[in-house]
């Protein structure tokens, strides 16, 4: 009996194509898949399966964007220069005045709350199509994105946050999630709906939240990149149910870039590890996300130009979006953080819990109520939070 030719060279063809997928998912991490990853046609779709495949411990191609601000380092071997190039902001806005104002009450939980309508409508006005609501998570979701495995993506993403947070924090949130999500597919639609934000100071920020309404795009940007913003986000809407309204800055943007600069690992969220990206092109390597993060308080540290803890935790809202060292304050908010939760000493990560436990009944926020319950000085915070980011540098090989 004859065979066809034709039929035998597709049959040899997806063979040799399953095989690959499968080979993809056993080494996300391999030369070759970094390298199929650029070609035209598959290249993209090679890049989008070794993402989800890809473990925590490959710190050094891995592909998260921490929200809050990121500072992006440069070095290069052959002159051993390292030195921050690009500022950007990667999460929320920095509002020009405090959201509740210069002297809130002290903060409670407080229910989630519908989006404002005419924030809504604007944004949606502004989308290309598919104006109709679809569900993220527990959120309503409206978007002209048409990348459905990246929507599946994000959805898996935002249905666990709240379970991620309840066993990081040890905090329950009130229940329901109310707000809506407005993914943008065009940054210039994005744009043009963050300048229609004149209370916000403007800035290139990917994500911003306004009147119960997440925004950001995807245009160009990598699949972990969009949940890292979103869940920076999110964050932040979690903290008012779970803590209140008027959080200092340090604690509000620490836990939202605590959880944003984690590692997303398929569909889960690992927090306390690191995320952010090591992009190598010949002798440069450019460091982005947590890594860079890591690395700019290591240098700091270093050099004995990281400011007190005391001093951080006692910034109002205007001083801790200053453009003058701003993504150090949010890096150092946020280590901060994970430097008493992931502690040797598990005695750490219960006072913290204690001190947020605290805020969430009402009481007043203040660094010395953080260091009763820590039982330790400023001096002791200070060195426990240098080596710390000493320890993750060399953890994940970075330069400090």
């Amino acid at each position: 009996m004859r065979r066809d030719p034709l039929g035998k060279f597709f049959l040899l063809a997806l063979i040799v194509a399953v095989a690959g997928l499968a080979a993809v998912t056993r080494a996300p991490d391999a030369k070759w898949v970094e390298r199929a990853a650029k070609a035209a046609v598959i290249g993209p779709w090679i890049e989008r399966l070794a993402d989800l495949y890809r473990r925590p411990a490959a710190a050094a191609e891995a592909s998260d964007f921490g929200g809050g601000v990121e500072v992006i380092y440069r070095i290069d071997s052959r002159r051993n220069e390292l030195r921050p190039t690009v500022v950007v902001e990667a999460g929320s806005a920095a509002g020009s005045v405090p959201p509740l104002g210069s002297e809130p009450a002290l903060p409670l939980p407080i229910p989630s709350r519908p989006p404002d309508p005419e924030v809504l409508a604007a944004a949606r006005e502004l989308l290309a199509a598919a104006k109709d609501s679809q569900t993220l998570g527990p959120y309503t979701l409206y978007t002209d994105v048409r990348d459905r495995g990246l929507l599946i993506y994000l959805s898996a993403v935002a249905a666990q946050l709240e379970s991620v947070y309840v066993s990081r924090y040890g905090l329950e949130p009130l229940p329901g999630a109310r707000e809506a999500v407005v993914l943008f597919e065009s940054e210039a639609s994005y744009q043009q709906f963050l300048a229609g934000a004149p209370e916000l100071i403007q800035q290139s920020a990917p994500g911003l939240l306004r009147s119960g309404v997440v925004a950001t795009y995807s245009e160009g940007r990598g699949w972990s990149e969009v949940a890292a913003t979103l869940i920076h986000e999110l964050t932040h809407l979690v903290n008012k149910r779970a803590l209140g309204p008027a959080l200092p800055p340090w604690l509000d943007e620490g836990l939202a870039d605590d959880l944003a600069q984690s590692r997303i690992e398929g569909l889960r969220i690992f927090p306390g590890t690191l995320g952010g990206s090591a992009v190598r092109s010949g002798s440069r390597t450019e460091y982005k996300g947590g890594q860079a993060a890591v690395i700019e308080l290591g240098r700091a540290a270093s050099a004995g130009d990281l400011p007190a803890i005391q001093t951080l935790l006692a910034l109002d809202w205007e001083s801790f979006q200053s453009v003058d060292r701003r993504s150090q304050r949010y890096g150092q908010s946020s280590f901060l953080v994970r430097s008493l939760l992931d502690s040797s000493d598990p005695g750490l990560a219960t006072a913290f819990r204690g001190f947020l436990r605290d805020v969430s009944e009402g009481q007043e926020i203040t660094g010395e109520a953080l260091l009763n319950r820590l039982g330790c000085s400023w001096e002791a915070l200070d060195s426990q939070l240098a080596s710390f980011v000493r320890r993750q540098a060399v953890k994940a090989d970075l330069p400090i």
